[in-house]
């Protein structure tokens, strides 16, 4: 598979099957290509929202903003994360992956930068994970915001129980399988 737009090589794979099943071949093929693009497709995404002047950003640019500042892990840029979460949650309530990244940053803001906030940061970490599934229920993130935020408070079995639903949710998410780690670990 090749990227039109620059010609870079993003994914190839060999298939030498029986064809006496070829339907369980193509859905074979159809997840390995989806595993193999939404990263980069991710990235593209973090990249053309940071080209963008602040105004005129969306929902969606807001949010992939968000995660570009989100992924360098400094408290400065979990801040600068946040006010885009918040930002894409103003222009759509309905937003998910918007709900759970902003309750990730409470929850980074405790783990990583500043544990003396965990009293005040913990619920609302909770309640932005929650809002996430309740929107939508199959998002793999907000479940892992979900399970981490239970684990922090106590709540191992509830945790579990939303970090196996997190890794049900996305078979390929990272985050859903850090959950379950985390859930299993606590």
């Amino acid at each position: 598979m090749i990227e039109a737009a620059t010609g870079g090589h993003l994914w190839a794979e060999r298939y030498d099957r029986d064809l006496t099943d070829i339907f369980a071949v193509q859905d074979q093929i159809t997840a390995n290509v989806s595993a193999a693009i939404l990263p980069t497709m991710e990235r593209s995404e973090r990249e053309r929202a940071g080209r963008k002047p602040p105004d005129s950003l969306d929902a969606w640019e807001c949010y992939y903003r968000g995660m570009w500042h989100f992924a360098k892990f400094e408290a400065v840029e979990n801040k600068r994360a946040r006010s885009f979460f918040v930002r894409a949650i103003d222009l759509d309530p309905q937003f998910a992956p918007a709900a759970a990244a902003l309750a990730l940053t409470y929850l980074n803001e405790i783990t990583l930068f500043r544990p003396d906030s965990r009293a005040a940061n913990l619920p609302l970490a909770l309640d932005h994970s929650v809002r996430a599934v309740n929107i939508d229920a199959t998002d793999a993130m907000g479940h892992s915001a979900l399970a981490r935020a239970l684990w922090m408070s106590g709540r191992h079995a509830e945790s579990l129980a939303q970090a196996e639903i997190a890794v049900r949710s996305d078979l390929n998410s990272a985050a859903a399988h850090g959950a379950l780690g985390g859930a299993r670990l606590w």
